[in-house]
C-alpha cells in the first residue's frame, strides 16, 4: 500500500518536517510507504498547480491519496468576495479529486479541512475564517456521494499559537498536523483491507 499527500505549503512544509526527525520517517507506519508533495503558494484555480499534482499521482502511482490545497484561493479577489464563489471553488476541489480517483484507480482519497488564517494578504481576516468555516461544512457534505472521505484537523483550528506568521505552522502546529495526518493515513491503511468501491460506478461529474 501507498500514500501520497498532496496539496500547498502545508504538505511542503509537513515533509520537511519529517524529513529532519528519524522517529517520525514515513510517519512511523510500518505497513505501507508514504510521500509528501506540496506546491508553496498552491491553488486548486491555477493549471500549472493542478498539472504538477496530477502528474506527482501518476508518477508514485499511489493507492491513497490525501489532499490538503484551497487556502490560497480564498485569499483572492475572486474567490474571496462572495459565498457563490466559495462554493464554486469546492465543487472545483471535489471535482479534481474525484477524476483523479477515477482516472489513476485510486481506491481512497481523502481531502483536509481548510485551516483558519490570523493574517491575510487580500481578504479581511474575519471574513475569510467565515469562508473557511463555509467551505468545510459545505466541503464535508458535499464529498458522501463521491465516497471521498472529510478530514477534520483537530486542534489547529481556534489555536493562534500554533501559527508562527498567522498563516504557516510553528513546530508545535507542525507536530500536530503531522498527527492529523498519520491519523488520515492509519484511515487509509484500514480501508485498503475492506473490498470497497470508492467511486459511484454511474457518475458523470469526471473530466476528460
Amino acid at each position: 500500500m501507498s500514500v501520497l499527500l498532496v496539496g500547498s505549503s502545508h504538505v511542503q512544509r509537513l515533509r520537511e518536517h519529517v524529513a529532519t526527525k528519524y522517529r517520525l520517517h514515513n510517519f512511523n507506519i510500518q505497513e505501507c510507504n508514504v510521500k509528501c508533495v506540496g506546491i508553496s503558494g498552491g491553488q486548486i484555480m491555477k493549471s500549472g498547480h493542478t498539472r504538477l499534482l496530477e502528474n506527482s499521482i501518476k508518477f508514485h502511482a499511489p493507492s491513497h491519496v490525501i489532499v490538503h490545497i484551497g487556502g490560497n484561493d480564498l485569499d483572492s479577489r475572486e474567490y474571496g468576495s462572495a459565498e457563490d464563489a466559495v462554493l464554486e471553488l469546492m465543487d472545483k476541489l471535489i471535482l479534481l479529486v474525484a477524476t483523479m480517483v477515477k482516472r489513476y484507480n485510486i481506491k481512497q482519497a481523502v481531502i483536509c479541512q481548510l485551516l483558519p488564517r490570523f493574517r491575510t494578504r487580500i481578504v479581511p481576516v474575519d471574513r475569510y475564517n467565515k469562508l473557511v468555516t463555509l467551505f468545510n461544512r459545505k466541503l464535508k457534505e458535499s464529498v458522501m456521494p463521491f465516497h471521498i472521505k472529510y478530514w477534520n484537523l483537530k486542534g489547529l483550528s481556534n489555536s493562534p499559537n500554533v501559527y508562527y506568521d498567522g498563516v504557516h505552522l510553528n513546530a508545535t502546529g507542525l507536530h500536530k498536523y503531522y498527527r492529523n495526518l498519520r491519523g488520515a493515513i492509519l484511515h487509509c491503511l484500514k480501508q485498503s483491507k475492506c473490498d470497497i468501491s470508492f467511486f459511484p460506478a454511474d457518475s458523470k461529474a469526471i473530466l476528460p
